[in-house]
């Protein structure tokens, strides 16, 4: 509990006073390496970790969003306001200067005496010593707020870049299998062809007929759901980049290839992601503000000093006259039934929080890290093993078929084959994807700053 100090301690010993705690952040200890680490780097990953897909579509879109993205836009407005408010806050620590002039014009309505005119103008002016520094205070947590804002904005972009990549993926990952499909189709018809045929010549029952059709059926329902899929990824690629959602950049999805990721992210260490994450420097520059402003309350338990004055002239009658003063108001506390000190109570309550906020911050992101790199490595192997699934089932549909057509083997044999190979073929790509936006969550992770600290 905060008690007040005794008026007779002085005035001089609270002029070299700025109460509270120092508005500094503590040092968040961290594991020496991440447990699930595909490699180490000499330093974090930047913030243009998208050049690694080597993708000019991608590159640019990109490059629209972060010049466009209304969500951006909004966090730099933001900043602009943290930064006018912390000049505010900062010319509370100077002298105030005002001019006034009043004119008055008076005299009887009747008995002929004329009027008087009186004009009285000057200069008022005044000063806060900040004696318990109050204002100090207010201006540090001003400028804590700036930085806050300043990382908001970093993050965001953070979050745009990530947001942008994986609609892409996405969308190519749609086209890839609106490709994929139309291979499918293809080798579904020719079967259907086969089969046919050989019904009509009195080798193949019509049951085979009817489930290569349905096979064919099956499979060119998906090309809507496809469809959809690929404008609703092209339709959020517009938001980011401030358009109205349309699909009129991705139209044609004859070439649409998934990005691959080169290499690996330059992943650091975990201590990377306190310098790092934007979201974490923002968290922290938070807790600056709340512990700041401990500093304001436990001030208002202190006496304050204010120095009004003014220097005024009057002119009229005939005579004129100027006049000088100045004057000190002591605000002394002396009984408000506890609640400045229980406003100090909650503002370091306040603080507290901010503090818990900050240590969740770095473990989210320490897990957000861990959780993409398993799901990286997974993939990983998931994609070396599926590729080799695809090889042999290519080989077992080749040599059931040179079979089938030889009537050497059942057509439910080839058709199972033909199912078993187009899964794999779809699993393939479904890998691929989920690869390219496993190594986007995990680079976003690491959270890259811009060069100039996420300052505008």
């Amino acid at each position: 509990m905060i008690h007040r100090p005794l008026f007779p301690l002085g005035i001089v010993w609270l002029s070299a006073c700025t109460v509270g705690p120092e508005p500094v952040a503590p040092v968040l200890e961290t594991q020496a390496t991440f447990e699930n680490a595909l490699a180490t780097a000499d330093r974090p990953v930047r913030e243009d970790w998208y050049l690694a897909f080597d993708d000019p579509v991608l590159t640019d879109l990109v490059a629209a969003a972060l010049l466009n993205n209304l969500e951006l836009s909004a966090a730099l407005a933001n900043l602009d306001a943290s930064k006018a408010n912390a000049l505010a806050a900062g010319a509370d620590l100077l002298p105030t200067l005002d001019a006034f002039i009043t004119a008055q014009l008076g005299g009887p309505l009747t008995g002929g005496v004329e009027a008087d005119a009186n004009v009285l103008g000057g200069l008022s002016f005044g000063f806060d010593p900040d004696i318990a520094g109050r204002n100090q205070r207010l201006v540090d947590a001003a400028r804590a707020r700036v930085e806050a804002a300043t990382f908001t904005v970093a993050d965001v972009r953070r979050l745009v870049v990530e947001a942008v990549v994986i609609d892409y993926i996405a969308l190519r990952r749609a086209g890839a299998r609106l490709s994929l499909l139309d291979e499918t189709l293809e080798l579904q018809s020719r079967t259907l062809e086969i089969v046919t045929a050989r019904f009509e010549a009195g080798l193949s029952p019509a049951l085979d007929v009817d489930r290569a059709a349905a096979d064919l059926a099956r499979s060119r329902a998906q090309r809507g759901l496809l469809q959809a899929d690929r404008k609703q990824s092209a339709y959020r690629l517009s938001v980011h980049t401030a358009l109205p959602p349309r699909s009129v950049p991705f139209d044609n999805n004859t070439a649409d290839v998934i990005p691959a990721f080169v290499g690996d992210p330059e992943i650091g260490i975990p201590a990377d992601l306190l310098r790092n994450r934007a979201d974490v420097r923002r968290a922290e520059a938070l807790l600056i503000v709340e512990t700041a402003l401990i500093g304001v309350e436990t001030a208002d338990l202190y006496p304050s000093l204010r120095l009004p004055g003014t220097l005024s002239g009057r002119a009229g009658d005939g005579s004129n006259n100027a006049s000088f003063n100045i004057s000190a108001v002591l605000d002394v506390p002396l009984l408000d039934f506890g609640q400045r000190e229980a406003e100090v109570d909650a503002q370091s309550a306040d603080a507290q929080a901010a503090l818990e906020a900050y240590r969740l911050s770095l473990l989210e992101a320490q897990r957000e890290v861990e959780s993409a790199l398993v799901e990286v490595s997974a993939l990983r192997d998931q994609r070396q093993e599926i590729q080799l699934a695809g090889e042999r089932s290519q080989a077992a549909y080749d040599q059931l078929d040179a079979l089938y057509r030889e009537g050497l083997a059942g057509f439910i044999d080839v058709l199972d084959a033909q199912r078993t190979l187009i899964q794999i073929r779809e699993q393939i790509v479904e890998t691929d994807a989920a690869l390219a936006s496993a190594l986007a969550r995990l680079s976003a992770a690491l959270g890259g700053l811009p060069d100039n600290g996420g300052k505008a």
